[in-house]
C-alpha cells in the first residue's frame, strides 16, 4: 500500500517537533534500510581516506573534485525520480478510470436494464455484476504476480488465487486456469494469472443475450459496450505502466556514475572536511542512493510492496458499491421539495453555509431565481398571445428595375 504518514498540512508552531520525528523514525516503507549497505561502504571508504591522508598516501590529494561529474549524477537521478513519480500518478489515474468505469457499468446494469422484467433478466444482471468484480480481482492477480515486481511470497500468491476462486464456479475456474483442479493453490499453479479479457468477454456475452431478449434498448446497450471497451483500454494502460522500466542503458549509466562519484568522494573531501568526512559523505550517499531506490519503487506501482498502490482496499470499496447498486435499485427516495415548490438552495446556503463567500453565492442564487421567475411569467404570457411574424418594410418588397442590383439604392 502507499504508506500513510502524519504531515503538517494544517500548519502549527509545534508541527516540526511533533511530526518530523515520526517521519524520521518511520520504518514501514522507508528506503533507508534498503540503501544502508551503500552508506556503510561509503563511510568505510571515508575512514580509509582519513587513514591515507594522515600518512600522505591519499591518491587524490591536491586534486580538484570532479564537480561536473557530481552535477551530471544529480541531473540523471532527478530526471529518473521525476519520471518515475509521473508514471506513478499516471498509474493512479488509470486505476481510478478503471474503478469508475466499472461502477458506471454496474449502475447501468442495475438501474436501466429493467431487471424486474423477468427472472432471466435478474439472473443475467446479477451475473454481469459478479463478472465486473471478478474482472477487478483477476487484474489484481495479474499485476501482482507478473513482471519484474511479481511477488514471490507463497501466502500472497495463495490469497490472490482465493480472491478469484470465491467468485467463480468450477467450470469458469477451469476456463480461466486450464487443466487445473478447482482447489489448486496459487503458489502451486502452473498459471501465474488468468486472462482479464476473457472475463470481459463473458460480461459482453451476458449483455448481448439480454439485448437479444429485447430488454435494453439498442442506444443504451451501445453506451454500455462503449464503457466496456473503455475499461479494457484502462487495463491496457495500467499494463503498459506496470511492465515499462527505464531503459537498461540509462539505468546502467546512472548506477555506474553514481558508484564512481560517491565512492571516490571521500578521497577528494577528506582534506577539507577532516574528521567530519564520514558523516557528510555518508549523508551524500544516503541522498543519491536513496533517490535511485525511490525511482525503482515508483516505476512499478501495482505490486505488493509497502509503497505500492493498495489494490485490495480499492477492491473492497468497489464490492461494497456494486452490492449497494444491485440491492437498492428499487428504493423510494424522500420528497424534500413539495410538488408545487421551486428548487431554492439560496435559503439553505444562507442558513447552513453562513460564511461571507457563500453569502455572495446565496445572493447570486436569489437574483437568478428572480430572473427565472420573470422569464417563466413572460413565457406564460406569450403563450396566450397570437404570434405575428415580423413583416419586412414595403420598399424591400418592390421589384428591382431592370439593370439595378440589390446593393444599389432605388430611385
Amino acid at each position: 500500500m502507499v504508506v500513510q504518514y502524519t504531515s503538517g498540512h494544517e500548519g502549527s508552531v509545534m508541527s516540526f517537533f511533533t511530526i518530523t520525528p515520526r517521519v524520521l523514525c518511520g520504518c514501514t516503507g522507508s528506503v533507508i534500510k534498503s540503501v544502508l549497505p551503500q552508506v556503510c561502504i561509503t563511510v568505510a571508504l571515508s575512514f580509509l581516506a582519513m587513514y591515507l591522508d594522515d600518512r600522505d598516501m591519499n591518491p587524490f590529494a591536491n586534486q580538484e573534485q570532479p564537480v561536473a561529474l557530481g552535477i551530471l549524477v544529480t541531473f540523471l537521478l532527478v530526471f529518473e525520480t521525476q519520471s518515475a513519480y509521473n508514471q506513478f500518478w499516471q498509474a493512479l489515474t488509470h486505476l481510478d478510470g478503471m474503478l469508475q468505469t466499472t461502477r458506471t457499468l454496474a449502475m447501468i446494469s442495475c438501474c436501466i436494464f429493467e431487471r424486474g422484467h423477468s427472472t432471466e433478466v435478474k439472473v443475467r444482471v446479477r451475473r454481469i455484476v459478479r463478472m465486473l468484480v471478478l474482472h477487478f480481482w483477476v487484474v489484481v492477480e495479474h499485476f501482482q504476480r507478473t513482471g519484474a515486481n511479481g511477488t514471490t511470497n507463497t501466502d500472497v500468491q495463495d490469497g490472490l488465487r482465493n480472491d478469484v476462486r470465491c467468485l467463480v464456479g468450477k467450470d469458469e475456474f477451469l476456463m480461466l486456469y486450464p487443466n487445473e483442479p478447482f482447489h489448486t493453490p496459487g503458489s502451486k499453479s502452473r498459471h501465474l494469472a488468468a486472462n482479464s479479457v476473457q472475463v470481459l468477454f463473458w460480461n459482453e456475452l451476458s449483455a448481448g443475450r439480454l439485448l437479444k431478449g429485447g430488454t435494453p434498448h439498442p442506444p443504451i446497450m451501445a453506451c454500455y459496450l462503449n464503457h466496456v471497451h473503455n475499461l479494457m483500454q484502462e487495463v491496457a494502460n495500467m499494463e503498459k505502466i506496470d511492465k515499462s522500466q527505464f531503459p537498461f542503458p540509462y539505468n546502467q549509466i546512472v548506477k555506474l556514475l553514481l558508484i564512481v562519484y560517491t565512492f571516490t568522494l571521500p578521497f577528494y573531501q577528506v582534506s577539507t572536511l577532516g574528521d567530519a568526512t564520514p558523516i557528510m559523505v555518508g549523508l551524500v550517499a544516503l541522498g543519491f542512493f536513496g533517490l535511485d531506490e525511490v525511482a525503482e519503487i515508483l516505476e512499478s506501482p501495482f505490486g505488493s510492496d509497502p509503497n505500492d498502490i493498495y489494490l485490495r482496499q480499492h477492491g473492497v470499496k468497489l464490492m461494497c458499491d456494486l452490492e449497494m447498486f444491485y440491492n437498492d435499485h428499487e428504493i423510494e427516495l424522500d420528497t424534500v421539495f413539495q410538488p408545487d415548490q421551486d428548487v431554492n438552495f439560496s435559503g439553505l446556503i444562507r442558513r447552513h453555509f453562513s460564511d461571507i463567500h457563500n453569502r455572495d453565492i446565496a445572493s447570486c442564487l436569489e437574483r437568478k431565481s428572480a430572473v427565472d421567475t420573470l422569464l417563466r411569467e413572460a413565457s406564460a404570457n406569450s403563450k396566450n398571445e397570437a404570434f405575428v411574424p415580423p413583416q419586412p418594410p414595403e420598399e424591400d418588397l418592390r421589384p428591382l428595375p431592370v439593370g439595378k442590383t440589390a446593393n444599389e439604392p432605388l430611385s
